[in-house]
């Protein structure tokens, strides 16, 4: 970003130096001479030629991270998940909770219940938070702080950036080897 905008602000000032008022004034309104014509067509042709690779530049830095309509994933997110290991049934229930406190500010809160046969099955509860980073690259919307933001855990968010939906289940992705994916359900 911040390349973006010096990058901006140095475009900006090349073309009021290039075009500036006493330039347009001696050359750009009354040529004099065939030179100076042609000095005012060259001065033109590279100013053209900078606003369109600014114009270029600008869409492809702008397309690397996108926005996406998070408020539309607001709300109670629900995940179980039941194995059998050793003739003892293990399961864990996930609900995740996506709040959003303004634009592009979003905070999520997890809790976690684990009930295992083995040893007595009773519920053990895990509470962790922690917000989403505010830019989107490669559709993934990352988590920040907390057990998913922790484990490297991000949104896999759909080429429609759920613009004009609330979608009925979301992806939740973990970094190399720290947990499996988990699709989400509307709670």
């Amino acid at each position: 970003k911040n390349f973006l905008v010096s990058y901006k602000m140095y475009l900006i000032y090349y073309i009021y130096k290039m075009w500036s008022p006493a330039t347009t004034l001696k050359n750009a309104v009354k040529p004099k001479s065939l030179a100076s014509r042609k000095l005012n067509f060259n001065k033109m042709k590279k100013i053209l030629s900078i606003i369109g690779v600014a114009l270029v530049a600008s869409f492809l830095f702008t397309s690397c991270s996108g926005t996406i309509k998070g408020s539309n994933t607001v709300g109670d997110w629900y995940y179980e998940i039941s194995r059998n290991m050793g003739g003892y049934q293990i399961s864990q229930k996930t609900i995740l909770t996506i709040i959003r406190n303004g634009p592009g500010d979003y905070e999520y809160q997890l809790k976690e219940t684990v009930t295992d046969a083995m040893y007595g099955g009773q519920p053990k509860n895990e509470y962790s938070s922690g917000k989403f980073e505010e830019n989107i690259i490669d559709n993934k919307w990352r988590f920040s702080g907390g057990n998913f933001g922790n484990r490297g855990g991000y949104i896999k968010v759909p080429s429609d950036n759920w613009d004009d939906y609330k979608p009925s289940e979301i992806s939740v992705r973990f970094a190399s080897g720290r947990g499996n994916s988990m699709t989400f359900k509307r709670y």
